[in-house]
């Protein structure tokens, strides 16, 4: 993904995920949507550290298996 060739990319519900700017530039703009406003008081999201390196090969929408 770059800023010429812009790619929307689908984070499934459940899985954990990170995102790294591996470019030389120190911008990186992402646009996030969920399908309802997140409730502090009532959370559902949690946090778990990302094993850097490890990718599930399962999981590849260059493949077209998700």
């Amino acid at each position: 993904v770059t800023g010429e060739q812009m790619k929307a990319v689908q984070m499934l519900p459940g899985y954990t995920h990170s995102i790294t700017n591996l470019s030389e530039t120190e911008n990186l703009v992402t646009v996030m949507w969920a399908n309802e406003a997140f409730d502090g008081e009532h959370p559902d999201t949690f946090y778990e550290p990302v094993l850097p390196g490890k990718i599930d090969k399962a999981i590849n929408p260059e493949k077209g298996n998700i």
